[in-house]
């Protein structure tokens, strides 16, 4: 499968805020990244968000929705990065990332035929190549610096094991209700995530 992928820097090296982004306000909240989906009003049932790991201090936030066998999601880092993504339910629609590199963070891609996405600095976000939320294992393959920050969004509710480099690593990974978002740290390599429960 091939995934369109742009990457747009809109602002050079130094301390940038997210307000130079397209999100304004309170990032992490529903209302902010609705907007970030394109959405006005009040946003349609199939509307889920999160924000994490610690939600007084969020690294992340993630939002998606389904409409038109559509699935749009935009994952909003706290240090100066929009990614988003759509995808279509058809057989010939293909995945699409955008990334807004609001900070001009290092960049490097990622290596899956599962998954799409970038590495942002030390911070890697995959979303789910389908319109359809992943129940079975996904691979990919990072570099980068020795100890990066994972968000992998667009999996099934459920407990989901972290394999690095051939090795289990975590044999709980959580993806909660309403959410479809896993986190968790590592280093570069080769990953295998598979659903347990």
């Amino acid at each position: 499968m091939r995934t369109w992928l742009t990457f747009a820097c809109l602002a050079a090296l130094g301390g940038v805020s997210l307000s130079s982004c397209p999100i304004e306000g309170r990032w992490w909240e529903a209302e902010a990244l609705g907007k970030a989906l394109g959405l006005s009003g009040q946003p349609p049932r199939s509307f889920r968000h999160s924000h994490g790991p610690d939600r007084k201090a969020p690294e992340y936030a993630y939002a998606t929705v389904y409409s038109s066998g559509v699935r749009r999601s935009a994952v909003v880092l706290n240090d100066g990065a929009v990614l988003t993504f759509e995808m279509g339910s058809g057989p010939a629609d293909r995945p699409s990332v955008k990334v807004r590199n609001c900070a001009a963070l290092e960049q490097g891609p990622i290596e899956s035929l599962d998954l799409a996405g970038a590495r942002l600095a030390n911070r890697v976000v995959l979303f789910h190549a389908d319109a359809r939320s992943a129940t079975s294992a996904v691979s990919f393959d990072v570099a980068g610096p020795a100890k990066l920050k994972f968000v992998i969004v667009g999996l099934q509710v459920g407990t989901w094991e972290i394999w690095h480099k051939g090795f289990l690593v975590d044999a709980g990974g959580a993806v909660e209700p309403d959410s479809g978002v896993l986190s968790f740290e590592g280093a570069p390599g080769g990953y295998f995530l598979r659903r347990i429960g």
